[in-house]
């Protein structure tokens, strides 16, 4: 051999040692396994390499975490250094080495950095070289499973089902993988049921591991499904609630039967009760139905949000809405052709292409079947078990066949007398057998090791997961019988496992041989056929004479055993384990159950296979320790079938290795080797150990596992109580929590009666479990065993057991743990009947013998002979509990008290305990007679968490329950009956005084005899009033007390005080009343500029309208209404009036307090709420406000979250708004809402307020869906007439659609900063393509509205022909006193009179088009300052001024559109003016009819704040006198009611008719019927009105229910009816979208509620558009009949015997009472004496 073969050969052998094969685990050809058997098939060593090293790494790798690696050498490995690194998108972040001699094992401990993105791609890479340097022994190199779940998130919230305006309270409870709270930050989101951020929480500090925080929902939010999510570093959690809208009605009916009944009952029972919402019991007739369905699973309150938003989702492509092939075009625009509109709902949705979505599956819905019904007169007690209806079963077999699987309804109608109202209540039970269900908990098949010791559990329970009572598994059986197939083909028979009934109790008895001899009785064998007992068993036959031997008997062989049962007897769980035989295949475990009560056993079977391993040998780890704890130790025993040197064990808990280490055995024989080990906390809430081998000389990887549950949870000690003893009256109940120092406590309360479905979202151990185990990606291992309770009245709980190893071999047990193998010639057994399953190519190994795809797995059938393939199909007892839940929230009807208005969460709070161990909290009851549940949590940084075992149990009723209510407003000159229940929960009679107190605002109402009183001018007295009443035990009684109102002023709130005194307690109750003017009312607002900046001072005067006497000589009639008018005077500084007035969020209501048609209940109205809110901010930040006002700004923000979620409400997943539930999508009204959510989406207000981007983009491409090739938008086909007529396009020129154009390119230009992809091409194009069609129409604009929006949209899109638009603007400009404005009409300023040579200002007029030349003019000066740059000018301020004469309110001006228009525009004004730095105003405001002068100071600190002066005299005029330097918005508000119908508010032009018929019927009135018709009348100017709004005085006292009003609307009467709102006191209000030429009617009904006499006589109605207030009409009408009502005639008082609440008495000075009294007297005496006589 020459050198150069010779260099090679040794190179060879070199690079052979250096850099071994790759090693494919399960390659039968390296292997050389026979395919048929396990035959070793391989040359002897002296021919194949031996292995050097064995190294073990998770699978899986979570984000900072500790990531550990097990690098055992082996025996033929030479000293090695080796390396373990981690890297991330090929850049290492973590690398460590260690220096190994052979047979040693060691780990490597890798942190995990902290990464959120999912996309990234981990990798472990380990080297292997010598330690002193040179060449790489070994390397390998393999791609992780990133997984971003780090944390255990248990989310809860304070409800599971949530009305409008309730909170949503959440709390998160994040424990890191070893327990301990998490402490970085998170981010919380709240989701709307499209999938809309609604809030967002970014990088929210975290409390010892708790997360917290509130959303307050609005009035009317979206139903639906919202979700809560918790983010922090990538990992997300979520969890779902469900919103709804429930209106409160007068009273309430409640049906109650048991959730399930079973089948062996004779009756099925339902009680029915009724009671006012302040628990007032309801009094009538009630009539009850039964119905009966077979069940179909159907949940229409729990189903109904679901299967909508399904089917929309599939009939309107939610998640794609339109081809891609539409905006392929060279402009991006979408070409349709709109004459290929078929059906023309679909506009704008053309052509959607198919997407994943399929049709959902409508559930099968049986009808109900009628069964019966009763009728009952309905004076129920507080007893409601007393009297319940009944249902025989045989009348449910009767019509229904069967009374299996039948769900049954009661359904009651209850009929009250007082109100004269029918309210429904249903409860729903469904029919169930006692099927008891019994099972091998596990998955099956399972996998044993023969030769070694079999581990099982079994568990009995009722089918529906309800725990069998233990005096039913005392006097059970339980069996356990085991066959074991033989690998020689024979079946052997084990001997059976029996649990017998207990009979420890019956053995006590005779275990004293001494007395059964004394008393003759048999024992020993003799008493073997004496059998007395009822199970054939006579318990003396097992004692003797010997009493050792019984001793020995009773406590060795009967005690010791019986414990062994003890969890049986409890739980119906039981473990059981036996010894499997050597070359056992498999086992057959069958179980049987039987207990006296049921007729027929419970049978349940099971099939274990014997796991594989080479040559028979086996290795096997189980655990003595039954209950394990973190920092307790746990022993582990460790057999073979052969001789041992040593084995390796690794600790596995949430994919982590936690532990590892090395036990010595014996190379000579089989070993049973013990050794112990610490349970830490980050082996909670289970782990696997995994103990493995290399065999030899053969080289085999032998391994077992077992999974052990670990309790974790209360570690953390805590004691939770409630004291009652400091407050006897239950007013207050203090909380007292002890723990850890430095622990957060957290406690929430819940109604015992709907812990079933409200409490479902608390933290309980069951919830914090099931978290912990959801790291756990494979389930098999985790063996669960859950019980419910049947009524829901309990918590779940859930027991977890160990379970021994499902890998039938060595490859898949490491598999299973998600355990990565690296070795070079290690070879790993698997099974040989399974081996050629390739699952790259799709086949996957049986456990036993053969293959499996992935279409056969779950199908139903089992295609592998082991039914491997459907092992793993979902946990039907899961499913039945989401079944049961979902009944359980759809079984009653809704009620107040199942969303716990108002009251829910008074217990909830989070504290954290002081160093001293304990915090006292003290907790407000409210005033509710009910049971309330606390849970208690708390999290320590020591010990992690604790739960409560229990719930701890509440009750807030109190002995007397006092409570009095009355009308929220009156009107000047009524009478007031307040109404005063006196509620008697104890079951004692007594003795109570109600004592009106005494008050200079009100006088109490006297009643003459025989309920004589006069309503005009009744006999009246003040001071204290008392009132004595007998309540008996477990009754109530009202009483009512008649006030006459005089408040100071005329006007005004009123406070009534009552007290009651009994012997027990004493309460006072407070009811507020405003007494509001009479008539109908008339509104006047006077606004000017107090402009100092150019000059010293400035002299203003306001003239007052009314005059001093209402009376006018010689006429019927008069100027106004004694005491109706009020007026009062504001400023502010700068000229955006004042903000945040009261040092509140503004709404409408506060901009415009006063006037007609200042409501509002839809979109647009919540969307100016959140606009005016929003501007108003900006302007503290552009003037340097914010900081020093940062308190108010925080509150604004919540509220702004409500007005926000409002808008969403009807704010469609395609992007579309419309401006009422039942209306259809309207472009401007979408252009008009994603435009001020631009104004609202300020970067650095993010934390506080977040717009969901999606929300920019979804709007912008349903837009542009309505636009024309030529550029122009348009209104959808539903509007012909728009909602904003400023809209409307119609013109000399035709249909141009100059304004909607302009003000959807306005929004296109707003929100081009926050569209992303391909929807920012889109909008480009779209806006490209508007601003075209403008500049092309430019010279044929001659309406100066269309040409101020239309310079503004030019002039915000940097368009070449903007300088030119504004141009043609200042053209179109009109100039009125020094003012400047636009506007389509001339628009009249303040007229002024001048009266002894001074300028008096009368108010504003209403004019024609006010609302668009406010409007207009805003624009203007928007425009103005984007061409003219910063700065301001002369013509900027003459425009101001004459804005700030247009106003109709404080904060306001014409209507709102118009108002956050001028708002936008002033703000800029004031931040380029720079004015409130300068501002130093002093005003001296005279008032000389009231003698008043007051003087007013306004610097740059008070700036926009409002100051008030009231006026006492509503005649004469105003002085202003201003100085300093600044300028001020100075405004006078005027109103008076009237009685004379010309003298009525009047439009300039009357646009509107309007009629209002009532008529009475019910006992004296108590029930209207009001007819309102009406019809368009401007059909000159279009064909209808636009958006319109109904607003109806109703009597004081008298009120309509919230369904009532949707029902009309629901009809159709009049179609163009979309909302009501009749929850304002005092008024009904209708919505319209228009009204048409035609006259219109409808009727609707009011009731008397609250007891008011003396009614007003003149009210009014009031048809207005609110966007265009001008335009309106009143119609005052007169209720004489209504006047004269007396308080008697309205049962407001006590003292009226004719009424129902009559509780006076006849005055002692009658002759005729006198004289019966003095014979009663004369009788009793006589017959004193008869007896003392005769005795």
């Amino acid at each position: 051999m020459g050198k150069r073969e010779l260099l090679v050969l040794i190179l060879v052998c070199i690079l052979d040692f250096v850099i071994p094969q790759r090693r494919v685990i399960g390659d039968i050809r390296e292997q050389k396994i026979s395919q048929v058997a396990g035959i070793d098939e391989r040359e002897e060593r002296v021919y194949r390499r031996p292995p050097t090293y064995l190294i073990l790494a998770s699978k899986i790798v979570r984000p900072s975490t500790i990531y550990q690696v097990i690098v055992s050498l082996l025996e033929e490995s030479p000293p090695s250094r080796v390396r373990a690194a981690l890297s991330r998108d090929g850049v290492e972040v973590y690398g460590d080495y260690v220096n190994m001699q052979p047979l040693e094992t060691r780990s490597i401990l890798l942190q995990v950095p902290p990464g959120n993105n999912v996309d990234s791609e981990y990798r472990l890479r380990l080297e292997g070289s010598g330690i002193g340097g040179g060449a790489i022994i070994f390397e390998n190199e393999t791609k992780l499973e990133f997984s971003r779940q780090f944390l255990s998130i248990s989310i809860s919230t304070n409800k599971a089902v949530y009305d409008g305006f309730q909170d949503i309270r959440v709390r998160a409870v994040m424990l890191d993988t070893s327990l301990q709270p998490y402490t970085e930050i998170a981010d919380l989101f709240i989701i709307d049921p499209d999938g809309f951020v609604i809030r967002k929480w970014n990088s929210k500090q975290i409390n010892n591991g708790v997360l917290t925080g509130v959303f307050y929902l609005p009035e009317f939010p979206k139903v639906g499904f919202w979700t809560i999510r918790v983010a922090t570093q990538g990992q997300i959690e979520e969890k779902k609630i469900k919103v709804e809208k429930y209106y409160m009605p007068m009273f309430e009916v409640f049906v109650r039967m048991p959730t399930f009944v079973f089948d062996t009952e004779n009756v099925i029972s339902a009680q029915v009760s009724a009671a006012y919402l302040f628990e007032k019991t309801a009094k009538g007739t009630v009539h009850l139905r039964w119905y009966a369905k077979k069940i179909d699973g159907t949940t229409p309150l729990y189903n109904d949000t679901v299967l909508y938003r399904k089917e929309y989702t599939y009939y309107h492509n939610i998640s794609n809405t339109y081809r891609n092939q539409l905006f392929n075009n060279q402009d991006g625009i979408p070409i349709k052709n709109l004459s290929l509109l078929s059906n023309p709902e679909r506009y704008g949705y053309l052509d959607p292409y198919v997407n994943t979505t399929t049709q959902p599956i409508r559930p099968l819905f049986q009808n109900w079947t009628y069964i019966s019904s009763e009728r009952r007169s309905f004076h129920q007690n507080y007893d409601l078990t007393s009297d319940p209806f009944y249902l025989q079963m045989a009348d449910i077999e009767r019509f229904m066949g069967t009374v299996q699987g039948i769900q049954i309804r009661a359904e009651a109608f209850v009929t009250e007398y007082f109100y004269n109202n029918t309210q429904r209540g249903f409860c729903e039970s469904r029919i169930i057998n006692q099927t008891l269900s019994l099972r091998f908990v596990g998955s099956s098949p399972m996998v044993f090791k023969p030769g070694m010791m079999f581990q099982g559990t079994v568990a009995v329970r009722y089918h529906d997961q309800v725990a069998l009572p233990e005096e039913v598994l005392k006097d059970s059986e339980l069996e356990i019988r085991i066959r074991a197939k033989k690998k020689d083909g024979s079946v052997e028979n084990l001997p059976a496992i029996k649990v017998p009934r207990q009979l420890t109790d019956e053995f006590n008895s005779f275990a004293d041989i001494d007395r059964l001899q004394h008393y003759g009785q048999l024992f020993g064998s003799r008493a073997a056929q004496d059998v007395g007992s009822s199970n054939g068993i006579n318990p003396a036959a097992f004692f003797t004479d010997d009493a050792e031997k019984n001793t020995e008997f009773l406590f060795h062989e009967l005690y010791a055993k019986e414990k062994t049962y003890e969890e049986y007897r409890k739980t119906g769980v039981h473990r059981f384990h036996f010894d499997v035989p050597e070359l056992t295949e498999e086992l057959y475990l069958s179980a049987y159950y039987s207990d006296s009560k049921n007729s027929r056993d419970t049978y349940t079977e099971t099939t274990a296979y014997g796991a594989y391993g080479p040559k028979d040998r086996h290795i096997h780890v189980r655990s003595s320790t039954r209950n394990i704890g973190v920092g307790q130790y746990i022993v582990f025993h460790v057999k073979s079938n052969f001789p041992l040197p040593y084995f390796d064990w690794i600790i596995v808990s949430k994919n982590l290795i936690i532990n590892s280490g090395r036990e010595y055995g014996s190379d000579i024989h089989p070993i049973v080797n013990t050794f112990s080990i610490v349970v830490s906390s980050e082996m909670a809430p289970g782990f696997h150990i995994m103990v493995y081998t290399v065999t030899k000389p053969d080289d085999y990887l032998l391994s077992d596992s077992a999974y052990f549950p670990v309790q974790a949870i209360n570690r953390h000690k805590i004691e939770f109580k409630l004291t009652q003893i400091k407050d006897h009256l239950k007013d207050t109940v203090e909380a007292t929590c002890r723990g850890d120092p430095g622990a957060v406590f957290l406690s929430s309360t819940v109604r015992s009666a709907v812990f079933a479905t409200q409490g479902i979202n608390t933290i309980t151990k069951a919830s914090i479990l099931e978290s912990l185990h959801s790291f756990e990606n494979v389930k098999k291992h985790i063996h669960r065993v859950f019980f419910t309770d049947r009524e829901g009245s309990n918590p779940d709980q859930v027991t977890y057991y160990p379970a021994m190893d499902y890998g039938v071999d060595t490859n898949r047990t490491f598999e299973l743990n998600e355990i990565l193998i690296f070795t070079d010639f290690v070879f790993i057994p698997q099974q040989p009947l399974t081996r050629q399953c390739n699952k790259t190519a799709g086949f996957f190994p049986c456990l036993h013998k053969g293959c499996y795809t992935a279409d056969q797995i779950c199908n139903g059938q089992k295609d592998c002979e082991d039914g491997l393939d459907e092992s793993d199909c979902g946990d039907a007892f899961e499913e039945q509990k989401e079944a049961t839940l979902r009944f359980r929230l759809s079984r009653v009807n809704r009620y107040t008290d199942f969303y716990d208005v108002g009251t829910g969460e008074w217990g909830w709070f989070d504290v954290n305990i002081d160093e001293d161990r304990e915090q006292f909290y003290t907790l407000n009851v409210p005033l509710t007679t009910d049971s309330w549940y606390f849970n208690a949590v708390s999290i320590s940084k020591q010990h992690g968490i604790g739960i409560l075992d229990e719930p701890i149990a509440y009750d807030s009723i109190r002995p007397i329950h006092f409570y009095c209510e009355g009308p929220k407003e009156v009107h000047r000159g009524e009478s007031v009956g307040l109404r005063c229940m006196i509620m008697n929960r104890s079951p004692y009679d007594l003795e109570c005084i109600i004592t009106l107190l005494g008050s200079d605002e009100y006088e109490f109402i006297h009643v003459e005899n025989y309920g004589y009183v006069v309503s005009f001018n009744p006999r009246t007295s003040r001071g204290d009033h008392q009132h004595l009443v007998f309540v008996r035990g477990q009754d109530e009684l009202e009483v009512h007390l008649p006030i006459k109102p005089t408040p100071a002023g005329e006007q005004g709130a009123i406070t009534a005080n009552i007290n009651l005194s009994t012997q027990i307690m004493s309460n006072t109750q407070s009811v507020t009343i405003e007494i509001l003017p009479e008539g109908s009312i008339v509104h006047r607002h006077t606004s000017v500029l107090l402009d100092l900046k150019s000059r010293a001072f400035e002299l203003e005067y306001m003239d007052i309208v009314v005059d001093e006497t209402p009376i006018i000589p010689y006429e019927v009639y008069r100027r106004y209404i004694f005491g109706s008018a009020f007026g009062k005077i504001s400023v502010s500084g700068d000229v955006i009036g004042p903000t945040f007035m009261n040092g509140e969020p503004v709404h409408l209501g506060v901009i415009f307090p006063d006037g007609n048609g200042r409501h509002g209940k839809g979109t647009e109205y919540h969307a100016f709420n959140l606009a005016a809110n929003t501007w108003q901010l900006h302007y503290y930040r552009l003037t340097n406000q914010l900081q020093p006002n940062w308190e108010l700004a925080k509150k604004v923000f919540e509220q702004m979250n409500v007005e926000y979620t409002a808008v969403m409400r009807r704010f469609s997943s395609q992007g579309w708004v419309s401006i009422w539930d039942t209306s259809k999508p309207s472009v401007w009204l979408t252009a008009w809402c994603i435009r001020i959510f631009q104004a609202v989406s300020f970067q650095d207000w993010e934390d506080y307020i977040y717009i969901d981007p999606e929300i920019f983009g979804s709007s912008v491409m349903w837009l542009i869906n309505y636009q024309n090739i030529e550029g122009a938008f348009s209104e959808t086909e539903f509007y012909p007439n728009p909602l904003h007529r400023a809209m409307d396009g119609e013109s000399e020129e035709g249909n141009r659609n100059i304004s909607l154009t302009a003000h959807v390119l306005i929004a296109l230009q707003e929100t081009a900063g926050k569209l992303q992809g391909e929807t920012k091409k889109y909008s480009a194009t779209s806006r490209q393509r508007a601003v075209k069609y403008l500049e092309r129409n430019l010279p044929k604009i001659t309406d100066p509205y269309d040409m101020a929006i239309t310079a503004y949209a030019l002039a915000l899109s940097r368009s070449a022909e903007a300088d030119a638009a504004y141009g043609k603007l200042l053209q179109m400009k009109r100039e009125e006193g020094g003012m400047v404005y636009w506007s389509p009409s001339r628009i009249v300023t303040n007229t002024v009179r001048y009266q002894f040579n001074r300028p008096f200002l009368e108010p504003k007029e209403k004019q024609t088009n006010d609302a668009l030349a406010v409007e207009a003019t805003g624009y203007a000066l928007l425009t103005l300052f984007l061409v003219q740059g910063g700065g301001v000018t002369i013509l900027q301020d003459q425009i101001v001024e004459w804005l700030n004469t247009m106003r109709l309110g404080n904060g306001g001006f014409i209507a709102t559109v118009d108002t956050i228009i001028t708002l936008e525009a002033l703000v800029i004004y004031s931040y380029n003016s720079r004015i409130k730095d300068l501002t130093n105003l002093n005003i001296e405001i005279d008032i000389p009819d009231s003698n008043i002068t007051k003087h007013l100071k306004i610097n740059g600190n008070t700036v926009s704040n409002l100051q008030k002066i009231d006026i006492p005299n509503v005649w004469g005029h105003i002085n202003f006198h201003a100085t300093g330097a600044g300028q001020a918005v100075a405004q006078m508000d005027i109103n008076w009611g009237i009685d004379y119908e010309p003298f009525k508010d009047n439009p300039p032009v009357k646009c509107f008719n309007l009629t209002i018929y009532e008529s009475f019927r019910g006992r004296n009135k108590s029930e209207i019927d009001v007819r309102s018709c009406f019809s368009w009348t401007c059909t000159d100017e279009s064909s209808t009105s636009g958006m319109t709004m109904l607003v109806l005085d109703i009597p004081s006292g008298y009120i309509m229910l919230q369904p009532d009003a949707n029902k009309i609307v629901r009809s159709g009467v009049v179609p163009t009816l979309k909302d009501a709102d009749v929850n304002k006191p005092g008024k009904t209000i209708w919505y319209f979208e228009h009204i048409i030429a035609q006259m219109q009617c409808f009727t609707h009904t009011v009731r008397r509620y609250f007891p008011v006499a003396n009614l007003t006589r003149t009210r009014q109605a009031v048809i207005i558009e609110p966007l265009r207030p001008e335009k309106f009409f009143v119609r005052t009408f007169n209720a004489t009949s209504l006047y004269i009502l007396s308080i008697c005639e309205v049962c407001g008082s006590y003292q009226c015997p004719y009424c129902p609440f009559y509780s006076s008495a006849p005055s002692l000075i009658s002759p005729s009472f006198m004289f019966l009294l003095i014979i009663s007297l004369y009788l009793t005496l006589s017959n004193r004496n008869n007896l003392r006589y005769s005795n």
